[in-house]
């Protein structure tokens, strides 16, 4: 069965009219080509469509750090089909583990789950991403994270993150901008190293050096503002930035390089004509900071001037032609808009936080440089408008799958559907309900609570008795349905409390053992019969008794017949009998009987009977009064 949307008949027309165009148009059009789950015991389930769409389906289950403890995730043999990733269920979810879309040289757009705090190790490295919109609760950039993306011009980094690792970035060749916020205090080496088209970075105003090799290679780099908590520039930080004009440093302190040697140096490549300006004069050798040769160091001057600070962006960038400017001086800016983003304001502020005039239009705008330091602040706002799903719904066994038939292109994930699993164990158990799991969601449905009928009334009852149930799930009505019987349990030993009997000495008395039902059990359960050595009549005599029980069928639980109580071994005891000064019967032991000769030893329950000696006894057994049974070398007699 199957709801169709409002806009079905409209989408036909349209499927008639498009008959050349690719599946990923025409909503619904999509078939599996391979899925599976992350594990034996991840569960995730991954699904990748015709259309290049790979959803994962986390399950609510969270995710480690490796892909069952390998390097490589299982959908790596579908690079030439994955072009966009999808997470759902995925709540739980703290990082994307490393090397997870690694290689996938065809995927271009990834959607996030909200929680991600860590992006991995190598997890996007060599994809076609050319856009990334970073999670809002991100903490961590991992090594190599997304190194190699060569398609990548813009990404943002929101203000949260700490941490971005070494070469995270590398050889991103189309990286054009990138604005780093001032809550990330650690950043790797190398990290934008071969970056050949990046124009404009802004550093994290924390961050406390530059590491090694952090702009080598940026060949369209013109000028870097190294912030004031800038204390280390490290080695070949610059190098083979050919179009370097100037760095502006906006401390007062030296900064230190590491590896000043000729092979090392940190400008080693740099061109010579390249100045390092700061807010004033150093002494000595200045920055210590060295060219092609030992002694070509580069002299630090102090330009009469203020600085110009660019504020953390999300969605875009700005970029200035300098940093320190004189006074009444020029300074022009250019803003870049990330993909599906447009500038939204533009401000710029004195020290005073008087705001500036600025000049031109598109994208570039221009002001004359005040007495002080001046602010640039941008907002980017998304052009995209919210995508609104318009589901379709079919019924497919246990399962309600949703497809959207918005065709704006913007859904990130098109197929959903939500599961009913049958409970993994469906016998009675006392006061439990066995319901089904439900499994996944249906962005912006809600999934109603599950119905459950008894089979044989078609009823509603609560999933607790022994029978056959059915549990129904309805959404925009449409119902799914999953049929399971609750069978009756067998009962054990473990639902008992025993006690042996409290008498064990022969006194001529029944000796009854307690066998008491946990209170949970004790209405569900069937009668109780105590056997003893299999009989139902306690015992009397001297000897040992095994006890076990025989449990009728009842309407909850299976008869159980010789069950034995506390598992293996069972439970027993043992009637004795009393010693010789407890015996109650006189008697005369006359003659050795059956003409035995003296010197052979007469016995009663183990005591030597001497001729002619008066004796106390009581019958060990139920034979007549007035006799004894005595053993003569080994022969009973009585």
């Amino acid at each position: 069965m199957k709801k169709t949307s409002k806009i079905l008949s409209i989408l036909l027309v349209i499927a008639m009219m498009l008959t050349m165009a690719p599946f990923s148009f025409i909503a619904g059009a999509a078939s599996v080509v391979a899925s599976g789950t992350l594990g034996q015991y991840d569960k995730t389930a991954w699904t990748i469509y015709d259309n290049g769409l790979l959803v994962i389906d986390g399950k609510g289950n969270s995710i480690s750090t490796k892909w069952d403890s390998t390097t490589a995730s299982p959908w790596k043999d579908y690079a030439d089909i994955i072009t966009r990733v999808s997470f759902v269920n995925c709540e739980n979810w703290e990082c994307i583990p490393e090397c997870t879309f690694r290689s996938l040289s065809n995927l271009k757009d990834v959607t996030f789950p909200e929680n991600i705090e860590e992006i991995c190790q190598y997890a996007f490295t060599g994809t076609a991403i050319e856009t990334i919109i970073l999670p809002d609760g991100l903490i961590t950039i991992g090594y190599y994270a997304f190194s190699s993306c060569e398609s990548l011009k813009y990404i943002n980094i929101n203000d949260g993150v700490t941490s971005i690792g070494s070469s995270a970035f590398y050889n991103c060749s189309s990286l054009k901008a990138i604005s780093i916020p001032d809550s990330v205090t650690s950043i790797g080496q190398m990290l934008f190293q071969n970056c050949t088209n990046l124009e404009y970075v802004r550093l994290s105003g924390n961050a406390d050096k530059v590491s090694g090799s952090m702009f080598f290679g940026c060949t369209m780099l013109k000028n870097v503002s190294l912030p004031a908590s800038v204390t280390v520039i490290g080695s070949k930080a610059f190098s083979n930035a050919s179009n370097l004009e100037g760095v502006y440093y906006h401390g007062i302190n030296e900064p230190t390089t590491y590896n000043p040697g000729i092979n090392n140096a940190t400008f080693s490549l740099a061109p010579d004509t390249m100045m390092i300006y700061a807010s004033n004069d150093y002494s000595g050798t200045t920055m210590g900071l060295k060219a092609n040769w030992e002694n070509d160091v580069q002299t630090v001057t102090k330009i009469d001037g203020y600085f110009v600070n660019v504020a953390h962006t999300s969605g875009g960038a700005v970029k200035v032609n300098k940093s320190i400017v004189p006074v009444g001086d020029t300074v022009t800016l250019d803003f870049m808009a990330y993909k599906n983003y447009a500038l939204d304001t533009l401000t710029v502020t004195d020290a005073e936080d008087n705001e500036i005039t600025l000049n031109g239009d598109g994208n570039t705008r221009t002001f004359a440089m005040p007495e002080g330091d001046v602010t640039i602040t941008a907002t980017f706002k998304s052009t995209i408008e919210p995508h609104v799903h318009d589901w379709t719904f079919e019924v497919d066994g246990t399962s309600i799958k949703a497809t959207c038939a918005n065709t704006d292109g913007a859904c990130h994930n098109p197929y959903q559907s939500v599961v009913m699993t049958k409970p993994s164990s469906t016998y009675f158990f006392w006061n439990l309900e066995r319901t089904v799991t439900v499994s996944g969601t249906i962005e912006d449905v809600e999934i109603p609570e599950v119905v459950y009928t008894l089979k044989s009334t078609g009823e509603g009852a609560r999933p607790f008795e022994p029978g056959v149930y059915v549990a129904s799930l309805t959404i925009e009505g449409v119902t799914a349905t999953c049929e399971y019987e609750i069978t009756k349990a067998v009962i054990d030993y473990t639902y008992f409390d025993y006690t042996a009997p409290e008498n064990l000495v022969y006194d001529g008395t029944p000796k009854v053992a307690a066998v008491v039902p946990h209170d949970r059990v004790a209405i569900y359960i069937g009668d109780v019969e105590v056997l003893y050595n299999g009989s139902a009549t306690p015992p009397t005599n001297v000897g040992s008794y095994t006890v076990k029980l025989n449990v009728a069928e009842s309407d909850y639980y299976k008869a159980n017949s010789n069950l034995s109580l506390g598992g293996r071994g069972g439970k027993s005891f043992s009637i004795v009998a009393k010693d010789v000064g407890d015996l109650t019967y006189t008697g005369l032991v006359e003659s050795y009987p059956m003409g035995a000769t003296p010197d052979v030893t007469i016995q009663y329950n183990g005591m030597t009977l001497v001729k002619d000696t008066d004796y106390t006894v009581e019958y060990a057994d139920n034979t007549e009064p007035g006799t004894a049974t005595m053993t003569i070398a080994g022969i009973a007699t009585h």
